[in-house]
């Protein structure tokens, strides 16, 4: 009834067809040994006396493999007080146990990746999952969903039983309207104290040409406090990225290496204004700028240098200066 103990088995399906064999063996056994014919050739008392020898064997200590093509389950066991089961992916991405120790109460957990796992959920979607409960306590877990796209979708849980449960969750649509202007949604969610949540939502507008060297973005979003009257404040940015196409190679084709590029962003803080190019030997140069809405102002301007040389085979010196 035993051949598979200590050993490996590269065939699932074998496997499960010896234990099958096993558990309605020992199903007949059970039926026939308590019942008052027994088994035909064996009384009662000898079908009930050769059903405990066969038992016998899976309360000695033993330790053994079943070995398929996706997953491996191992089994170790000091007796009904002291044991432990693991099934484990073949690659070792995703695993199950369960343990006992000591006669203590059973702990059990689970780790799943489906980036990495042969299972993979619908829609194309990541699912992240561990759990793990020790000695009866509440389960300690973490549920993580990411959908697919560029845009933000992700659910983030994490918590303790039902209780302690904090989430963070993000989803970002974005559409186009006309050629080169889009319009997009963003929702953040946050859980802090049981369910409750923080909810943060925002829109904007993006105008970016196919073949231009500009972008500019318009958002309107929830600001982060409350105003004292409980009413929701709003809060908005302003924002032109850019790059002076051709200058590296007209204006100052003799000093940049790459075009100059500039970033304006205004909110209610006021004024950020930032520049940047790229000249040679590893150089480079900029301004930034603030201007508050009083209309005090801040300015720098800073140079940096950067290279390495390879003094010999595998060895190489670097500097780095701002």
């Amino acid at each position: 009834l035993f051949p598979f103990l200590g050993r490996d088995h590269n065939s699932s399906c074998a496997m499960a067809r010896s234990r099958m064999r096993l558990l309605t063996l020992l199903a007949l056994a059970a039926v026939l040994g308590f019942s008052p014919c027994g088994l035909g050739w064996f009384s009662r008392e000898e079908t009930k006396e050769q059903l405990e020898k066969t038992a016998k064997v899976w309360k000695q200590p033993h330790n053994f493999r079943i070995v398929g093509s996706q997953f491996s389950v191992d089994t170790i066991s000091q007796g009904a007080e002291q044991w432990q089961v693991r099934a484990v992916e073949t690659n070792g991405s995703s695993a199950m146990f369960a343990a006992r120790d000591k006669g203590q109460e059973v702990s059990y957990g689970i780790n799943y990746d489906s980036s990495k796992s042969h299972w993979k959920p619908p829609l194309n979607t990541r699912i992240y999952a561990t759990g793990i409960s020790d000695e009866g306590d509440a389960p300690e877990w973490t549920v993580r969903l990411e959908g697919p796209g560029s845009a933000p979708k992700q659910l983030s849980v994490t918590g303790k039983g039902l209780e302690d449960v904090v989430y963070d969750a993000s989803v970002g649509v974005e559409r186009r309207l006309k050629r080169g202007l889009f319009w997009s949604y963003a929702l953040d969610a946050k859980g802090r104290e049981g369910w409750k949540p923080w909810i943060r939502q925002g829109l904007g507008l993006k105008y970016a040409p196919p073949a231009g060297d500009v972008n500019a973005k318009f958002n309107v979003f929830q600001a982060e406090s409350k105003e004292p009257n409980g009413t929701v404040s709003m809060d908005w940015e302003g924002l032109l990225r850019g790059r002076l196409t051709g200058w590296s190679s007209k204006q100052g084709g003799k000093i940049l290496s790459t075009d100059p590029q500039y970033t304006f962003r205004l909110n209610r803080d006021g004024l950020d204004a930032r520049a940047r190019a790229g000249a040679r030997l590893g150089t480079a140069f900029g301004a930034a700028a603030h201007v508050s809405p009083e209309g005090e102002y801040q300015a720098e301007g800073f140079a940096e240098w950067k290279n390495q040389k390879e003094l010999i085979d595998g060895v190489v010196v670097g500097a780095d200066a701002k």
